[in-house]
This record gives structure tokens, sequence and C-alpha cells, in this order.
């Protein structure tokens, strides 16, 4: 499994290779929360090196069921709310058509994390949240809110300035 000193997955191999190992650890022991997120973690990264919906899809399921344990086996802990938010964020990439009604709970999960943990993953919930709410559509549609993306990232650059994602996605929004 990958440490606490977690850097993003490099290549579909080793995300595979994760999965695998994360997912034996988690079907051993489902009242292990660290396996939990951790496995959380490993489908979030497969999920997004998958080369096709259907795959993406799956692995975005198991990595739902593992978070929502987390968050039910610490509800305390901002990991299981992160990974819930990433995995339902593949889970609509993978279901375009499905994807509106999915936002609210992914947007619902990384407020949680953030409100438990700004600093976690180099203030990744507020990363992604920031980038959510710079890609949906707006009202009426969705959740779409370019000063809320603002914020989000913004705060990402001050809770974690070296952290180089976190300035490369506010930029990205204020040159959009």
């Amino acid at each position: 499994l990958p440490t606490d000193d977690y850097t993003p997955v490099a290549t579909p191999a080793r995300a595979q290779r994760d999965y695998e190992a994360a997912g034996r650890r988690w079907r051993a022991d489902t009242n292990n929360l660290e396996a939990a997120w951790h496995f959380g973690r490993a489908c979030f990264d497969l999920a997004d090196a998958a080369t096709n919906n259907a795959q993406r899809a799956q692995v975005a399921q198991d990595g739902i069921g593992a978070s929502r344990r987390a968050t039910v086996l610490d509800p305390k802990l901002a990991a299981g709310y992160y990974y819930l938010g990433l995995n339902l964020g593949q889970l609509a990439r993978a279901k375009p058509l499905s994807a509106i009604g999915i936002l609210g709970d992914v947007e619902s999960a990384w407020l949680s994390s953030i409100a438990l943990d700004p600093k976690f993953e180099y203030s990744g919930a507020h990363r992604a949240i920031g980038v959510l709410y710079r890609d949906a559509p707006g009202w009426p549609l969705s959740l779409g809110n370019r000063k809320k993306s603002l914020f989000h990232l913004e705060k990402a650059v001050e809770v974690s300035p070296d952290y180089p994602g976190n300035r490369l996605y506010l930029l990205e929004t204020w040159l959009k």
C-alpha cells in the first residue's frame, strides 16, 4: 500500500497493483479504517487511469463502498470523505447522463473533508471542489459557481502553498 507520504500514481500498471493489494487488505478486514480509506484511494487512482467508462464505473463503485465504510468507521476522518468525493466524481465521469445527480453528493463529501481537515492531501478537497465549481454547469442546471471556485482554489494555495497543483489550478481558473 502507498505510505502516508502518498503521491499520485504514475502508471496504470502501478494503479492496478495498488488496487489489488489494497483490495486484498480491505476484503480481509472491512472493519479496518486504514484499509478502507487506502482502498478508496487506490480505487480512485485506478478509475482515473481507466481506459473505458465501464471499468471506471466499476472501480469507482468499489471506492465509493470502501470510502463510505471509512466514514462510518470514523465520521471525523477527512480521508474517508475526500476519497468518497473523488470516487463519486469518477462515477459521474463514467456516467455523464447521471452526473448532475451525483454532483451534490460529491460537493457534500468534499465540504465534510474540508471541515474536518482542510490540509489533508495538500488541501485536496479545496482544490477538488474548486475545480468542480469551475467546471460544472452553473445554476439552474448544476452547482457551478465561479466565485466559489476561486474561493476554494485560493484557500488551497493559502493552506498548502508549496503544492504546485494548487497554484496550477488557480492559474487555470484565472485564465478561464
